[in-house]
Order: C-alpha cells, then structure tokens, then sequence
C-alpha cells in the first residue's frame, strides 16, 4: 500500500517538474503550501447503534498545491496527508493520504480535453457520509481517473465525451471491493434564439462494476442510460437544470451460485442555483444508481442537498449543508447485504479569516441513519474547530 501511494507520490512530483519546465514567465504558476489543525469532539466515533464511543480527535493536516494557469493550459496538483490521533481509541489512529490531479489543454478553439486523477487512503467511518449518507466501517484505498472531451461543432451545438475509471478497496472480507469503468457521451444545442438563455442536452452512458471481496467476485451489473436535460438562467442571480431519463441494468450474481437478472429504473437530476455578492445558494435532487463502496450491488440514491453560504463581512463568513439521503439495494438472496436506509444530515459552520493567510473555522454536524429492515437508528454529534494556514508562492 505504501509503495503505491509512494509511486504515484512520484509521478505527481514529475509532472510538476514537466510543467514547471515548460511554463513561461507570463504565465500564472504558484505553489501552496498550507497546513491545518482541527480538534474534533465526536460522540459515537463508530457511528454504533448501540454502545457509543465518545472521543476527542486531533487531526494534523500539511499540504501542497501546484497551481498553473496558462491562454491554453491549467493545470492543479494537490497531495495531503491528515494525521489522526484519537484520545480514547488508540486503535483507529492513522496517516490518511489524499492526492489528487486536474489539467485541462485548449488544443483548438473547437476542442478542449482534461484528464483527471486521484488517490485516497482514509479510515473515519463517516467518510462518505455527506455525499452518499452511509458510513463504512473499514479503512479503505479509492483511485479514480477520468479523460473528457469537448468539442464545439457550430455556434450553437457542442459535443463531448467521457471515460472513467474507479478502483476500490478495502481490507475486510465482509465488504466487496468496486472496480468500475464509464463511458458517456452527450451533445448540447443552444436554443437562444427560440428560447432566450435556455440550453438543452441529451446524453447516453454505459457502466460496467465487479464487485469482488479477496476471497470470491460477487456479482457483475451492466448499466445502459439515456437521459435529456435542458438549463437557464432565470435572471442575473437564478438559475435552473433537469436531467430525466431511463436505465436498464443487467446483474450477474456470482455467488451462491450464477444467477442473471434485468431490472430497470429512472434517472433524475434537479439543480437550483442562487448568486449574488454576498449568498449564494444551492439546492439539489438526485435519483440513480450508485457505486456505492463496500455493497455487493450498485445501491439505488435519492438525496435531496441544500447549501447555503452568506459573506457577513470581509473576513467574516457562515455556511449551512442539510441533507436528506434513501438508499437501497437487493441482492436477490444471492448475498446477505440487502440495504434499505435513510439518512438526514445538518451542519452549520463559521469562518473567519484571522489575516490573509490564516483562517479559522468552527463547525457543527448531526447525523442519524436510519435501517429501514432492522427497524434501528443510529445517531452521531460532533463538533470541529480547525485552524488553517496557507502560504501562495508565485514561482515566476
């Protein structure tokens, strides 16, 4: 595990030094270095049902980033580590690594293509709980990579394209391991003349997951989708997007012994934006499969996600995230890890920026997941304050 965080510690260290390499001094590139302290109180660190584990957590955080940005070229590196020190659980101390990789390469005035790459190796249970409304007890490594393409065919319809791929481990034999590849392909046609500031799109995907634990592959499903999607600009501070369609999925489970199903589904994604000086605000409605990590199948998602940030000064600022989250998933008797749970979440915040380069941040969050087929809750409090330092450096 360390050697493959450790490689690509080094292929992110030589594409910094291609890039630096061949950036011109007109250019804008920088490297941030920064680190943060958060000290966190949080009231079930297992998120159990029953016994609950309190404990303080101290979190060290350095990290670095490469900023580079060019008529053509940008490009953000990033690598992190966030050491965790728990006072009453020992055990769950670790060395978290997060490093990621964006870069984007106008080639044309029509065509523009980025690529993507990271890596994590992280432990908290509660991981993914703000995106997915799970939590999964195990540490884990994720790697996700991904090529697009954009290309503009007329004034008014673009074209791009999407590949994909995501690797997940774990180190338990009770949760499957994901390894997934996608593939998307859309147009989007710019209806300004008929409709003033409306575009619509449409677009197809394939999505091939095997889960698999270090024992026995579980299962295989096949996704095929197509969905149509149209946004606008309400006015100068509101806007609004919808993407409907269908899927059929092909499942192949594996164990205990081979069995094929079909099953189909629909696909929704409803965004409404606000903007302006001072607040911005988002709220979001999301139905579709998902990989979700350590189930034996893609587990079925409808959340509903709200943020709201407001600017109450220069340096003096404030946040709310609530969410509301259902998933499921059946497995068809082939593996004991039917799931069928809901998820609400709330988590105001403050920041202030103490000087230009130092910032403080206080924040709460509650929790409770709700299991559906065992009839049970489980609930969590925790309260954070982190204080973050960062230096830019301009480079030339």
């Amino acid at each position: 595990m360390f050697h493959n965080s450790l490689r690509q510690y080094v292929f992110v260290i030589g594409l910094v030094t291609m890039i630096a390499g061949q950036a011109r001094a007109e250019e804008e590139f920088a490297i941030v270095p920064a680190v943060s302290l958060k000290e966190e109180y949080n009231d079930n660190i297992h998120f159990s049902q029953r016994s609950k584990d309190s404990s303080f957590i101290t979190a060290v955080s350095p990290s670095v980033s490469l900023l580079q940005k060019s008529e053509r070229l940008s490009t953000n590196l990033s690598a992190r580590l966030d050491l965790l020190y728990y006072s009453s659980a020992s055990d769950l101390n670790s060395t978290d690594q997060n490093y990621w990789g964006t870069a984007s390469y106008q080639f044309t005035p029509l065509f523009k293509a980025g690529a993507s790459a990271s890596y994590i190796r992280d432990s908290p249970v509660d991981r993914i709980l703000e995106s997915s409304g799970l939590v999964i007890n195990s540490p884990r490594e994720q790697q996700d990579y991904s090529l697009t393409g954009k290309y503009i065919m007329t004034e008014k319809l673009a074209g791009n394209l999407t590949y994909a791929y995501q690797q997940i481990n774990y180190n338990s034999s009770l949760l499957t391991d994901i390894f997934a590849h996608f593939a998307y392909a859309g147009v989007e046609y710019d209806l300004n003349k008929i409709l003033p500031l409306v575009k619509v799109r449409g677009d197809v995907g394939f999505n091939h997951a095997d889960y698999s634990t270090a024992a026995v592959d579980v299962s295989t499903v096949d996704t095929y989708s197509a969905t149509i999607g149209a946004s606008r600009s309400l006015h100068e501070l509101w806007s609004i997007s919808a993407d409907v369609g269908g899927r059929v999925s092909e499942y192949s489970f594996l164990v205990p012994r081979k069995l094929d199903e079909e099953r189909w589904g629909w696909i929704a994604k409803m965004a409404l934006e606000y903007h302006d000086d001072f607040t911005t605000g988002y709220l979001n409605f999301f139905h579709n499969l998902q990989n979700i990590t350590g189930y034996a199948v893609p587990t079925e998602q409808t959340s509903v996600t709200v943020l709201l940030t407001r600017k109450f000064s220069s340096e003096f600022s404030g946040s709310l995230f609530a969410g509301f989250f259902l998933n499921s998933a059946e497995n068809s008797g082939q593996a004991n890890q039917d799931t069928n749970k809901t998820t609400y979440l709330i988590s105001p915040g403050l920041t202030y920026a103490l000087t230009r380069n130092l910032f403080f941040n206080l924040a709460y969050e509650y929790a409770i997941v709700h299991d559906r087929l065992n009839d049970t809750n489980s609930d969590r409090n925790r309260i954070f304050a982190r204080l973050t330092y960062q230096y830019p450096i301009p480079l030339f």
